[in-house]
């Protein structure tokens, strides 16, 4: 009996803490019950963003922290680039270490969940401390937001989701900060900034700050109103429960509850003081995060300086992907299985948006206020180049010209429109709930009635199921609205939480990132397998497109027949994307590749540069993808140049022309005067070339009409003998615009111009000795393509030649590998330098022979200052002897003389070189790579790469990081005592 007292408080206050969990429990089933094909790791998400890019990089992250190794370099994509100081790669970030310790898919999909849980329950705990809405409305909203399409649509991009996820959160504490004069809640604001800028997307950061400054100044307007703390004492003195709508209806005469309704009482000394701190507020949340994220940041600047993206983005590029006026109806509105473009989805369920519509209507205005701005803002800048004021509008705002993709602000819609249906929600279910002034109403549906009228004219296209859905949920809406008053409040409330959790489960039904395929899909692939075994050392390139049918493609249909249409769509997607070694994937099998994908600050502009001597410089794309632009396997000298190994492409892309057979991966085109010749495994009694060729020329503009010669074609026999043949327009090669029964793309890049045709054209070879060798020369004066050519034998056999010498090619079931006789592993020393600047060292490599390019290294006068030394000695070579990606080591294997070693990995600040223990000079040799001077007989060279950038900026977060620490303990109680002198002064100013 004496102890029941102590029974019944621990009792009350299991219940309660009970009650503020179950939200947090709700959240968390809810995630559980949107994505549970991925709680498991039995199933993987295969986005093809996540397969290309998140995963390889994960994977290589995660195999250098095993081992050990820190990993601030990757030589294995883009000819070499920083690997830590790419802020995508999130090595900072701490859940991050999932990937560490798990398989890199299941860690990725235990980051989707624990990332989307975090979303809604930061922005459950937002809307309740911070615009003080009731349980229900916090916990729709927070649904809305989290499982809606902005967040749904981005399950691919985990640094996208990770940032997402922050933003609540950050809200939450700079709100707290200025509503209680709080340093520490502005330190622990800083703290979560650091956190969203390590997880990778400094635009999402960028977004979240206009959110920070819109609250501030929302605040600024509307007045602080109750902070938590005091309304939780009001509450005790009045022995109120919580306005959560299942309470009674006392609360009509609450000043928290008359705060809500409308604009604060102001006055000058008080929107003094909340300006004030609002400042002080922003800059001490921006100075800790940027401080503790200085770590990541600084070398992220040293990068961005050197990349693509060092001298800003064009008006052109920073539009790019905007939002499309004609789809911002189905942007808003879930998009059941009639999907759109993954950067235009930001639905929140037709039920949610059915309760803002509400709260716009009817809610208080304070906060409608708010989330209006937020999302109306957020659509404005959405629209991007779509947008007639956008343009005045990037060139005052700072920072808009930083980033590209402008409807990524639909985040800002997304979490705008959440706060509007929470309140819409909170309004319903309120006893004391007032009616809204007579103005709103009508000026709200005119408003509504203009942009359903104005959007009408794009809708055709949609489906009229998906129309009578959307109807469908926003009359829900109003239902649960008007029953609102006839039932229990926590009933109603349940209702509303289910309708939004179904229709948003149905919404997101099409959005193809949700899709999971099983996890052990790509195990044992043939030309994955053959490389990892065959080509571990050198580099290998893809110019295999991915429109082809799986040669076991019946085996996985019924391997899998489970599958929906979609999931085996996206599972045969992932599998080609693994076949033809699709950037960045090789970095999932330790293989290196000349190429690589990157949308943020990759690939350096060097790249982008030498790139070109590839594709052509205006097919190049800006993420520094090759494989979608090159159809053809590079030149032999330029395989040298790029170490490259090995090349696949794809036997799909052949053709079959009246039973002959052409290879057309090694098509070369023919400058006037150059020439081509093909040596063959062995002599062949040949009867004819089957020949597919093209001029670029115009009969009709006369520069190389029928019977114009264009070249010759020479044979050697085995008894020493050589046989030319004349090559004619109209007869062995014919003009690109003349029609024909091939179709062929073009031998250097692109895909294949609108028209633009070629006639298979068979030459007979004059009887005589077996032939050992075919060259062409080209004799006029337009440039012509030999697409393929294909040798035929007196027996019938048919020998497709590789026009790229010195290649041996291995035939998969729909795959083709390409590998080079004799790969190099061994570096000739480079005797003749010349300085010149990138467009002349450009023209040299494009220009110039084999043999000269291997004598000849062309060094930038950026980093070659005063005369050249003069190389000495005879040829010598050096080898790469066991070494790191951080630390290149070189040994001499042959010869004294002196020269340059110019290593095939990219030139980047930060790299330093020793000669026999010697500092030298890391030069920028042939555009993009590292070259170091080595004098006769030094036997040693050792490249570090140790960029001072990482080490300041380490010293830049630890003296952050105790700063804030500092503050976090001492400020609250500094400022009180700040206060109190202010006060005590003001006192005796009075007296």
């Amino acid at each position: 009996l004496p102890i029941s007292p102590l029974r019944f408080r621990y009792s009350h206050s299991s219940g309660r803490s009970a009650h503020r969990l179950l939200p947090g429990a709700v959240l968390g089933l809810a995630t559980l019950a949107f994505y549970p094909h991925i709680v498991l790791p039995s199933r993987m998400l295969a986005d093809q963003d996540a397969w290309t890019y998140f995963y390889p990089l994960r994977a290589y992250a995660a195999e250098a922290i095993r081992s050990g190794r820190f990993p601030l370099w990757n030589p294995d994509t883009f000819l070499g680039a920083p690997f830590f100081a790419n802020p995508q790669t999130a090595l900072l970030y701490p859940p991050t270490a999932l990937f560490y310790v798990l398989p890199v898919a299941y860690a990725y999909s235990l980051s989707v969940l624990l990332h989307v849980c975090m979303a809604a329950i930061f922005s459950y705990a937002f809307f309740r401390r911070s615009l003080e809405l009731n349980r229900w409305g916090a916990i729709v909203g927070a649904c809305a937001f989290a499982f809606g399409g902005f967040a749904s649509s981005h399950l691919g991009h985990i640094n996208q989701l990770a940032a997402t996820a922050w933003l609540p959160a950050i809200l939450l504490a700079a709100d707290l900060s200025l509503r209680r004069r709080s340093v520490r809640w502005a330190v622990a604001g800083g703290v979560l900034l650091a956190l969203q800028l390590l997880a990778g997307h400094a635009q999402h950061t960028y977004m979240t700050l206009w959110v920070v400054a819109i609250l501030l100044a929302w605040r600024l307007v509307t007045g602080p109103g109750v902070a938590p703390e005091a309304e939780s004492i009001q509450r005790l003195r009045t022995n109120e429960a919580p306005v959560d709508g299942s309470s009674g209806t006392g609360a009509q005469s609450r000043p928290d509850v008359l705060a809500r309704r409308s604009f604060a009482p102001r006055t000058i000394r008080t929107v003094a003081g909340t300006l004030a701190w609002s400042i002080a507020a922003g800059f001490l949340i921006g100075g800790v995060g940027f401080g503790l994220a200085s770590a990541q940041l600084l070398p992220t600047l040293e990068l961005s300086s050197q990349s693509i993206r060092g001298e800003g983005l064009s008006y052109a590029e920073a539009t790019s992907f905007s939002l499309d006026p004609t789809l911002l109806a189905r942007s808003v509105l879930p998009e059941y299985w009639d999907t759109v473009p993954g950067e235009h989805v930001a639905y929140l369920g037709g039920v949610a948006l059915g309760f803002a519509v509400i709260a716009l209507l009817a809610a208080p205005i304070r906060t409608v206020v708010l989330g209006a701005a937020i999302a109306g803002i957020g659509l404005f800048l959405a629209l991007g180049a779509a947008n007639p004021i956008y343009a005045h509008v990037f060139d005052v705002v700072p920072g808009l010209d930083l980033f590209r993709v402008p409807a990524r602000w639909l985040l800002l819609y997304s979490f705008g429109a959440a706060i509007l249906a929470a309140t819409g929600v909170d309004w319903t279910l309120r006893a004391d709930r007032l009616p809204p002034r007579g103005w709103r109403a009508p000026v709200v549906l005119i408003a509504l009635a203009g942009a359903v009228a104005l959007a009408l004219p794009f809708q055709t296209a949609v489906p009229r199921t998906i129309i009578a859905l959307w109807a469908a949920a926003l009359a829900t809406a109003g239902v649960l609205a008007l029953v609102s008053r006839r039932l229990p409040a926590a009933v109603v409330g349940v209702a509303i939480l289910a309708a939004t959790l179904l229709d948003l489960r149905f919404a997101g039904t099409g959005v193809p990132q949700t899709l999971a395929i099983p996890s052990d899909a790509v195990e044992d692939r043939e030309v994955p397998t053959f490389l990892q075994a065959n080509h571990s050392d050198g580099r290998i390139l893809s110019v295999a497109r991915t429109e082809y049918e799986l040669a076991d493609h019946a085996a996985v249909v019924a391997r899998y027949s489970g599958l929906d249409d979609d999931t085996l769509l996206e599972l045969q997607t992932a599998i080609k994307l693994d076949e033809v070694m699709s950037p960045n994937v090789p970095l999932r099998y330790g293989l290196a590749t000349v190429d690589g994908y990157d949308g943020g600050v990759l690939p350096l502009r060097h790249f982008l540069e030498v790139a070109s001597l590839l594709v052509p410089p205006s097919e190049l794309r800006s993420d520094g993808l090759l494989r979608t632009r090159l159809i053809a396997v590079p030149e032999e000298r330029y395989l040298r140049l790029f170490n490259i190994d090995a090349v696949i492409a794809n036997r799909v892309s052949d053709v079959e022309l009246n039973g002959v057979r052409y290879d057309t991966a090694t098509a070369r085109t023919l400058e006037p005067g150059d020439e081509l010749q093909v040596l063959l495994p062995g002599p062949v009694r040949a009867t004819a070339i089957a020949l597919l060729g093209s001029a670029a020329c115009e009969p009709s503009a006369g520069a190389c009409p029928d019977g114009a010669d264009v070249g010759r074609m020479v044979l050697e026999r085995v008894d020493g003998t050589r046989d030319e043949v004349p090559l004619r327009v109209g007869e062995a090669v014919f003009t690109e615009d003349r029609p024909g029964p091939l179709s062929a793309e073009q031998p250097t890049a692109g895909p294949s111009r609108e028209g633009r045709m070629d006639t298979a054209a068979r030459i007979p070879i004059p009887e005589g000795a077996p032939v050992t060798s075919i060259g062409w020369r080209s004799t006029g004066s337009t440039p012509w393509t030999i697409r393929a050519a294909t040798l035929e034998a007196e027996n019938g056999a048919q020998h497709q030649l590789m026009l790229v010498p010195g290649l041996n090619r291995i035939l998969f079931s729909v795959l083709k590998l390409y590998e080079r006789d004799q790969p190099d592993r061994i570096t000739p020393l480079v005797h003749e330098a010349a300085v010149r600047d990138d467009e002349d060292a450009l023209e040299f490599l494009r220009t110039s022979a084999a043999e000269e390019l291997e004598t000849t290294v062309v060094l930038s006068p950026d980093t070659a200052d005063g005369a050249l030394p003069r190389a000495s000695g005879g040829a010598a070579h050096f080898e790469r002897v066991e070494s790191s990606p951080e630390r290149l080591m070189y040994r001499r294997v042959d010869g004294d003389g002196s020269g340059y070693l110019v290593v095939d990995d990219a030139w980047f600040p930060g790299w330093s070189a020793e000669v026999d223990g010697q500092a030298a000079p890391v030069l920028r040799g042939d555009v993009h790579f590292k070259a170091v001077w080595v004098p006769p007989g030094a036997n040693a060279v050792t490249l570090t790469y140790a960029p001072a950038s990482v080490r300041a900026g380490a010293f830049a977060s630890l003296l952050t990081g105790v700063a804030a620490a500092a503050l976090f303990v001492w400020g609250d109680g500094l400022l009180r005592r700040l206060r109190v002198a202010a006060d005590r002064l003001a006192r005796l100013r009075e007296v």
